[in-house]
C-alpha cells in the first residue's frame, strides 16, 4: 500500500513536467519558424499565405472531392455487390436446418451449410463443426466466428463514414480558400469591384455544393449498408439459438466429452 501511495503521489508530477516540456518545444518550435520566415525567408506570413492561395483557390479542392466522390461510389458497389451474393432467406434456412436436425441428418446439415458464403451460414457451419462437443463449446466458437464474419461486413464502411462527416468540411475549406483568392483578387484589381469579387465567391461557393453532393449519398449509404450488417447479425444470432436448443435436448451433443467434433 505504500508503495502504491508513494507511486500515485509521485504521478502528478511527472504529468506536469511532461506538459511542461511539450509547451516549451511548441514554443520554440513556433518562435523558430517565425524568426525563419519574418527575417530568413524575409516575409510577411500571412501575404506569403494570401499568395499562395491567390495561384490555386478552390480549385484542387474541387478536384480532390471529385477523386473521394469516385472512391465512395467504389465503396457502396462493392459492398451492395458483396452483401448480395450473401444475401439468405433466413426463414428458408432456419426451417431447412430445424428438418435436418431433427432427422438426427448433422454431417448432411453441414455439408449444406458449409458451402454458404453468407454471415449466416458459416457461423451455423462453425457451431456444426464442433456439435459433438456440447453446447456450452458450440456457443463459444460460434461468437468467436460471428466477431470474424462482422469485421468483413464492415469492411471499408468507415470509408463512408468518414466522407459523410467530413466532405463538407473539405468543401468548406475550399469556398474559405476562394473566398481569399477573391479579395487578393480585388487588391489588385480595384476598378473591377464588386463584379471582381462576387464572381470569385460564386465560385468559391461550388467548393461547397460539390462536398454536399459528395456526404449526402455518402451518409446514406452508410446508414443502408450498415442496417444489412445488423440483419445479417440478427439473422445469424437465430440461426445460432436454433442450433443451440436443438444441440441441448440433443444426447449426442450432450455426451460430448471434447475429443473431437462428434460428427
Amino acid at each position: 500500500m505504500a508503495d502504491e501511495e508513494r507511486k500515485e503521489a509521485a504521478a502528478p508530477p511527472r504529468a506536469r513536467r511532461s506538459s511542461l516540456s511539450l509547451l516549451i518545444y511548441l514554443a520554440v518550435l513556433t518562435t523558430g519558424v517565425w524568426v525563419l520566415v519574418r527575417f530568413g525567408l524575409r516575409l510577411q506570413l500571412t501575404e506569403f499565405l494570401a499568395r499562395a492561395v491567390s495561384q490555386t483557390g478552390a480549385e484542387w479542392v474541387m478536384y480532390l472531392l471529385i477523386g473521394l466522390s469516385i472512391l465512395s461510389v467504389g465503396v457502396m458497389l462493392e459492398r451492395w455487390l458483396f452483401y448480395a451474393r450473401r444475401a439468405v432467406e433466413v426463414d428458408e434456412v432456419r426451417a431447412r436446418l430445424e428438418r435436418l436436425l431433427e432427422a438426427d441428418e448433422v454431417r448432411a446439415a453441414l455439408d449444406w451449410l458449409g458451402q454458404s458464403e453468407s454471415m449466416e451460414g458459416r457461423v451455423a457451419a462453425t457451431g456444426l463443426r464442433h456439435f459433438g462437443r456440447g453446447p456450452a463449446t458450440m456457443e463459444e466458437q460460434m461468437l468467436a466466428s460471428l466477431a470474424q464474419e462482422r469485421l468483413g461486413y464492415e469492411a471499408r464502411l468507415s470509408i463512408l463514414g468518414t466522407l459523410g462527416n467530413n466532405a463538407p468540411f473539405i468543401g468548406l475549406f475550399g469556398t474559405v480558400l476562394g473566398i481569399v483568392k477573391a479579395f487578393v483578387d480585388l487588391s489588385q484589381d480595384v476598378a473591377g469591384g464588386a463584379a471582381t469579387v462576387m464572381a470569385g465567391i460564386s465560385e468559391a461557393l461550388v467548393a461547397t455544393a460539390i462536398g454536399l453532393l459528395v456526404a449526402i449519398p455518402c451518409v446514406i449509404a452508410f446508414n443502408a449498408l450498415r442496417e444489412k450488417v445488423k440483419v445479417a447479425v440478427s439473422n445469424t444470432e437465430l440461426l445460432a439459438r436454433t442450433l443451440l436448443a436443438h444441440a441441448k435436448q440433443s444426447p449426442a451433443a450432450q455426451a460430448g466429452k471434447g475429443t473431437g467434433d462428434g460428427l
